[in-house]
């Protein structure tokens, strides 16, 4: 299976905040496996935590290193 071939997910959609932020607000993974992905993140080359824009509390963030970037270098 590729990326762009996920399996259709069974269920109801979860409920969500937003549209920006967005924000999912049920049917969040358990606690373990969230702060697993949390160390990967944190773990992987040119990614660091820094404060987030987000104003919830809940809210952490995972940025890249601008020399790891590869779009465009000005914003638009």
């Amino acid at each position: 299976m590729s990326a762009l071939s996920l399996p259709e997910r069974p269920g109801p959609e979860p409920l969500t905040r937003g549209p920006i932020p967005h924000g999912q607000l049920d049917q969040t993974a358990p606690t373990h496996l969230q702060e697993e992905l949390w160390g990967r993140m944190r773990s992987l080359p040119g990614v660091y935590v820094a404060p987030t824009h987000v104003p919830y509390p809940e809210a952490r963030a995972v940025h890249l290193a601008p020399e790891f970037g590869t779009g465009p270098r000005t914003r638009s």
